[in-house]
């Protein structure tokens, strides 16, 4: 009886004690996913962050590109507004010297 007893107590304990195995696995198998999970987020903010890097990279360099096209386009179109402006009164001082001159001819 006694020894009947013993023998249920022990398959009893060894029975809680493997229930507590498998919870304390289990525990283990959640912490290990949870840590998965977290690891992959953090992998996958860090793949967004350097594909922000990139963009932004891109971005500054194709702003430099257009800002340097614009620069040069208006130095160009200041030169020619500056050439059209030199040609232009070259154009008039020779036309009043022109009629300064019929002037001074006619009265001559």
């Amino acid at each position: 009886m006694i020894k009947d007893e013993v023998l249920s107590w022990r398959i009893e304990e060894e029975a809680r004690l493997e229930r507590e195995k498998e919870k304390i696995q289990q525990r283990q198998e959640e912490s290990l996913m949870k840590k998965a999970i977290s690891l992959e987020a953090m992998a996958e903010a860090a793949q967004k962050r350097k594909e922000g890097e990139r963009f932004a990279y891109k971005f500054r360099q194709q702003q430099t590109m257009i800002n340097e096209t614009l620069g040069r386009g208006e130095r160009r179109l200041l030169k020619e507004s500056a050439q059209q402006s030199i040609e232009e009164s070259v154009r008039s001082t020779r036309e009043h010297a022109k009629e300064q001159h019929e002037i001074v001819k006619t009265f001559m």
